[in-house]
């Protein structure tokens, strides 16, 4: 089974990175990238409505986006179905260097732990490791 990655964030040089930095470092993989936080939003409502089966999706989610930032797209994430939520595995990826930031992520239940950008193929290995 393909391990399914998630990207928003509005910078397409960073989704371009981070696409590289995951075909490098991981097998087998899907990745999709969402320069529209609205945009991965309705994808995991339309592709994520069905239970899942292993390994969940991981998800790099930035902060600091015009329209809807990152803490919008977890608020509504918040609201969907149980079965949806328990198919991802998030981490803000982010270039903020607030430390209230970095709280909101650490006290955030969604949240697995905040990674400065950009990716890299240590922490990606890092990642996939814990999660395995």
């Amino acid at each position: 089974m393909k391990q399914k990655i998630l990207v928003i964030d509005d910078d397409p040089i960073n989704n371009m990175l981070c696409t590289y930095i995951i075909k490098k470092t991981v097998n087998n993989v899907e990745i999709n990238c969402f320069e529209l936080p609205l945009e991965g939003l309705e994808h995991v409502i339309t592709q994520y409505n069905e239970p899942h089966i292993p390994p969940p999706t991981i998800l790099f989610l930035d902060i600091n986006m015009p329209e809807m930032d990152g803490w919008d797209f977890l608020d509504e994430f918040k609201k969907m179905k149980s079965h949806i939520q328990n198919q991802f595995k998030i981490y803000i990826l982010s270039s903020s260097i607030n430390p209230i930031d970095i709280e909101k992520a650490k006290i955030n239940i969604f949240v697995e732990d905040f990674l400065s950008k950009p990716l890299s193929e240590m922490v990606l290995q890092k990642i996939f490791k814990n999660n395995n």
